[in-house]
């Protein structure tokens, strides 16, 4: 096993007045409630409008319910639901961060014990060659996954069950499970093999029922939801990719974008990711308002078909230029002057 560095990472964090952050900290569970139940709800009409077109309309519309459908539910995983959720910093009470953590990762296959230490490891040290396997750059996106990405996502399917499957039967695989669930700590691998089963045990009950009722339809909706996961890649490939490694300043590995309203619903805000990164602990709803606090010393937030442009022209050239990155106009210099490490 190749063994991964744990080094401290000093970043370089705008700071903020303490009052604005200190208000820009505060949690709600209304705040959470409005984010997640209508996501929820959303995702229950839209299979509801799967299986009735599957049985009363012909098979195009079926197909286009699916899409929409999938399109809308995977932001449930962890482009976006699951992500805030790992956090704790969506509802005032902890206990509801863990309910809807546990039932998000129940419904889309995602093991979010493992995904919250991956996480946390992305955060302290974003990047960072040897230190973040989570997100490895320079990124690369083959043309197999841009048509998995609005068909059948069989690779991101392959990765949260293949990775339930195995974490059931008590096997890691790979530098990065055993780098963050050791040997020596089995509290930390008991939890997330035990998370593994009861999402392998509960979904095998699902498929029963589904098989002995034989509403074959109901696979699409509970057994393999990862299709048409297209919009939540286009949302969450600008976060890193195309941007410098081993940078200790979040505006030079970090993007945001500007998306419309109901990309940023579904997407939690996640496209303020400068803004998230620099301060973690603010909650999604909050991040708008952060960046307000904190514009002057951030790099402009360009619109979504201009930052593609950007990608795919920064993606292009390091397949020639693998050491080029992308460097974001920053503010004039005396901005910077404002910044300090990272305590």
């Amino acid at each position: 096993m190749t063994m991964l560095m744990e080094k401290k990472v000093d970043w370089l964090r705008i700071p903020i007045d303490k009052a604005i952050r200190k208000k820009l900290m505060e949690r709600s569970d209304a705040r959470g409630f409005l984010q997640i139940i209508p996501q929820l709800l959303f995702s229950v009409l839209t299979g509801a409008g799967v299986v009735y077109s599957f049985y009363h309309l012909p098979w195009p519309f079926t197909l286009l319910a699916l899409f929409i459908r999938g399109t809308c539910f995977t932001f449930l995983g962890e482009h976006a639901a699951i992500h805030e959720l790992s956090h704790g910093t969506v509802f005032k009470t902890k206990g509801l961060n863990e309910f809807f953590l546990r039932l998000c990762g129940f419904i889309t296959w995602k093991n979010v014990i493992f995904y919250r230490a991956s996480h946390i490891r992305h955060h302290m040290a974003t990047v960072h060659r040897d230190q973040d396997l989570e997100v490895p750059l320079p990124y690369r996106i083959t043309l197999w996954q841009w048509i998995q990405y609005y068909t059948f996502d069989f690779t991101r399917f392959q990765s949260c069950a293949g990775m339930i499957l195995r974490h059931s039967f008590g096997m890691l695989s790979g530098d990065w499970e055993n780098h963050l669930f050791p040997e020596t700590d089995q509290k930390a691998r008991k939890q997330l093999f035990g998370f593994s089963r009861a999402v392998f045990i509960g979904q095998l009950c699902i498929l029963s029922l589904i098989l002995y009722l034989k509403l074959w339809i109901l696979l699409a909706i509970f057994t393999v939801p990862f299709y048409a996961t297209w919009l939540a890649w286009l949302v969450t490939i600008p976060q890193h990719a195309g941007l410098q490694p081993d940078s200790t300043d979040f505006r030079l590995c970090c993007r945001s974008a500007k998306v419309d309203p109901f990309t940023l619903f579904m997407h939690w805000k996640m496209d303020y990711h400068v803004e998230h990164h620099m301060h973690a602990g603010i909650p999604f709803y909050n991040l708008p308002k952060l960046r307000k606090a904190i514009e002057g010393n951030l790099p402009p937030m360009d619109g979504f078909f201009k930052t593609w442009r950007e990608i795919r022209c920064t993606l292009k050239r390091q397949k020639k230029e693998p050491g080029y990155y992308y460097t974001p106009s920053l503010p004039p210099t005396e901005t910077e002057q404002a910044l300090d490490p990272a305590v």
